[in-house]
């Protein structure tokens, strides 16, 4: 009445190649994720690092317009270069450009240079790993 089928006790050619690619396709991005995340993590940190360096260099130059004015601070040299110490992965740079409100009769940029104006363009640029990375923050100050 019953009849016992065969049944077999291997595997196909074809599905070892297809198990062989899907365990292949896991491990390669389990590779990944190991490797690459914690890169990643560290270009966070270090781009976190670079943008309060940037901006404890802007607040450096506010305090320096309260207290000494505006044409003082404009005529200073606030570029560190490379850093020392736990920074010294980093450079910082900074230029002080004095700028037109209104250049363009129109626009209100703040792009154009022009001395004696009163507006001064501050950018502060960080930078690591050989210049591949960079923190740019800017800012105006004014003579008032």
């Amino acid at each position: 009445m019953f009849k016992q089928q065969a049944t077999s006790k291997g595997v196909t050619l074809i599905e070892a190649v297809l198990m062989i690619g899907i365990v292949g396709a896991g491990l390669i991005g389990i590779a990944y994720t190991m490797f690459g995340g914690p890169k990643s993590a560290l270009i966070a940190d270090q781009t976190v690092v670079a943008a309060h360096l940037a901006r404890e260099k802007m607040e450096q130059i506010l305090a320096d317009r309260a207290n000494n004015g505006y044409a003082t601070t404009i005529a200073t040299s606030y570029s560190d270069g490379a850093l020392t110490g736990n920074y010294s992965i980093y450079t910082r740079n900074v230029t002080i450009t004095e700028v037109d409100s209104d250049a363009d009769g129109g626009s209100d940029d703040f792009l154009d240079a022009l001395a004696g104006s009163g507006y001064a363009r501050v950018t502060t640029t960080v930078t690591w790993n050989s210049g591949n990375n960079t923190v740019k923050e800017e800012m105006l100050i004014a003579n008032y």
